[in-house]
């Protein structure tokens, strides 16, 4: 008894296990055994009936014909016919058979069909399983940032596939994404395919599924989900993107392949640069590191001391009209500009980086070189009127923000005083408003330590405690850093133009490089202030037209071709004028420079430039 009641358990056991593993097997060698035992009796049943009551008229008195007319029943439910009244018995049985049958063989059989689909269509829109893919852009990880990359590849024009592997699920993403284009007023539809994997994006059977040995761009946002300590040494979204970098290092990715990490730590940056030329298998791979943070920080930083820098970074980092190219030429910048009609040349950092709207307009030569002889006189160097700067609230950038700050008030050309407040000191920050004089600017941090749908809350609260205190805003100006692009329109209501969105930003930044393998440099450079004399260390400066060069009316240039190069010689080279701000338009040079039509550069209009 317990030799059987051990072998019952042993065979129970088995049955269990290969039910897991192989579940629609099982079920159907289970039905097929089920269907043979009904057969088999029902066969039974009709040879008895048969011997005893009819005299072996049907079957002959053979139990093999019996057993084929009952499969003949389960399988052609018509052949009942072939009874009458005088064969009831044998009626009877072949419309119970027919009857289970239909309900247990052929109902189970499209049941298990339709639940097989189901589930491959529902594994299909999932992507679940390997998906075979080519040149494809790869977003690992989800934070607030995807949706404005999604759209700035869209916008680009971008019709590879683009797949986001995260632990976020399809409709989320997909809500995500169709709010930000919504908030966009945008309905036109993108030929880009965007396929959505829920999943571990450190999971090596994951990263496998999606092709990434075959993506041409892959780019490592840094979730913000994930709950920090205090005693951490390293914020659990960097050690993340740390592991996933390590991870990739075990594919064959193609060297050429951009791999863009964010990183919330300025160290963690530099620790996965470290890496990237230390672990063997990461030497031959393109990584790019960028604390994002400080790039942003930075940016806010320059549009404190320029309020129209943030217009005019939003509109070089975006899709729209003009970029920044890199091109192997052996041409220097003035030999460029001279020759080249329909692109404006920036700085040479081992390639050369012009503004243009795409490759094909830098091709495009003069027949001659041109060099304009219109006298245009410089002024001095550009001071700024002394003024207090009052920083409120906290997040990752502040120390970035008020780093650069300090270095800036390093130069004779600005002078001014920065004082710092948390986000529930608005009191004391009102106070010391009131108690300073001269120029008062007031930048506002949106505080990226709280919940996705409180983002931007402080700012609001702010500036309506700003608002009742100072109705007048006499020489006060603010800035206001927000995080979700959707609170752009509210921000606006309180009659502020200077608004940096700074999710908008970094996800600019972040398809930038990942679209352009030559771009980290000439970004690092463009975005640190350091007034150390290196010769290839540049900034974008924007400042009104009548303090960098003499004029006390309009000036009227015969071409954009003229203003170019008058510009370029007036600066010896080492200011290359880019474009105009005029009102909340930011107007560039590089197109169509040689068309004769009037170009008027109005005293009050805001040059954008680069200085060396």
């Amino acid at each position: 008894m317990k030799f059987l009641k051990s072998l019952f358990l042993k065979i129970k056991a088995k049955s269990t296990m290969q039910t897991y593993q192989k579940p629609l097997l099982v079920t159907l060698l289970s039905l097929l055994i089920i269907n043979f035992i009904i057969l088999f009796i029902v066969s039974l049943i009709a040879f008895g009936i048969d011997n005893n009551k009819y005299e072996a008229y049907f079957f002959e008195g053979r139990f093999a014909a019996a057993f084929v007319t009952a499969v003949k029943w389960m399988i052609a439910p018509n052949s009942i016919l072939e009874y009458d009244t005088n064969h009831l018995s044998m009626m009877v049985l072949a419309a119970v058979t027919i009857v289970v049958e239909m309900v247990l063989f052929s109902g189970a059989i499209v049941a298990m069909v339709t639940t097989s689909l189901r589930s491959y269509i529902d594994k299909k829109s999932k992507a679940k399983g390997k998906i075979v893919l080519s040149n494809h852009f790869v977003i690992l990880n989800w934070n607030s940032k995807v949706p404005d990359i999604i759209f700035n590849l869209m916008q680009k024009g971008f019709k590879n596939n683009i797949v986001i592997l995260s632990n976020q699920t399809k409709e989320y993403i997909e809500s995500e994404i169709k709010s930000l284009f919504l908030a966009n007023d945008v309905t036109q539809k993108y030929k880009a395919n965007l396929i959505i994997k829920e999943g571990d994006s450190l999971l090596r059977g994951n990263l496998d599924d999606i092709s990434i040995e075959k993506a041409s761009e892959i780019v490592v946002m840094a979730r913000e989900d994930m709950v920090d300590y205090d005693d951490d040494d390293i914020l659990n979204s960097d050690l993340l993107n740390l592991k996933i970098i390590l991870r990739l290092g075990s594919f064959g990715i193609k060297s050429n392949t951009q791999i863009v990490v964010e990183t919330n730590s300025d160290e963690t940056r530099k620790q996965i640069e470290n890496i990237s030329f230390t672990v063997n298998s990461l030497k031959n791979k393109s990584i790019i590191p960028v604390s994002f943070n400080k790039k942003i920080g930075q940016i806010i930083a320059q549009s404190i001391v320029d309020p129209e820098m943030a217009l005019v970074y939003l509109e070089l980092f975006s899709f729209e009209g003009a970029e920044f190219y890199s091109l192997n030429s052996k041409e220097s910048v003035s030999d460029f500009m001279k020759i080249h009609d329909n692109s404006i040349p920036v700085v040479t950092l081992n390639k050369l980086f012009v503004l243009a709207n795409d490759e094909k307009e830098i091709q495009k030569r003069r027949n001659a070189p041109y060099e304009s002889n219109v006298v245009l006189k410089p002024r001095g160097p550009v001071r700024h009127d002394p003024c207090s700067i009052f920083v409120i609230g906290d997040n990752q950038k502040r120390e970035f923000i008020l780093d650069n700050l300090n270095r800036s008030a390093e130069s004779p050309e600005f002078k001014y005083t920065i004082k710092h407040y948390h986000k529930d000191e608005n009191d004391k920050l009102i106070q010391d408003i009131k108690e300073a004089t001269g120029e008062k600017k007031v930048l506002i941090l949106s505080d990226d330590s709280v919940a996705e749908e409180s983002y931007d809350a402080n700012v609001f609260v702010t500036l309506i405690a700003l608002s009742k205190a100072f109705p007048k805003r006499e020489n006060l100006t603010y800035i206001t850093e927000i995080l979700d692009s959707r609170n752009l329109s509210s921000i606006r209501d309180f009659d502020i133009h200077n608004t940096i969105i700074s999710n908008k930003m970094m996800s600019l930044l972040i398809t930038q490089l990942a679209m352009n393998q030559d771009s980290k440099k000439f970004f690092d450079k463009l975005l640190t202030t350091d007034h150390a004399f290196d010769a290839n260390d540049f900034d974008i400066a924007v400042n009104p037209a009548s303090s960098v060069i003499e004029m006390d009316k309009d000036l009227i240039f015969k071409s954009k071709a003229e203003l170019l190069s008058s510009f370029y010689k007036c600066f010896k080279g080492e200011n290359i004028l880019l474009g105009i701000c005029r009102g909340d338009n930011v107007i560039f040079f590089h197109e169509n420079q040689d068309e004769k039509k009037d170009v008027v550069i109005h005293p009050t209009d805001s040059l954008v430039y680069v200085k060396f």
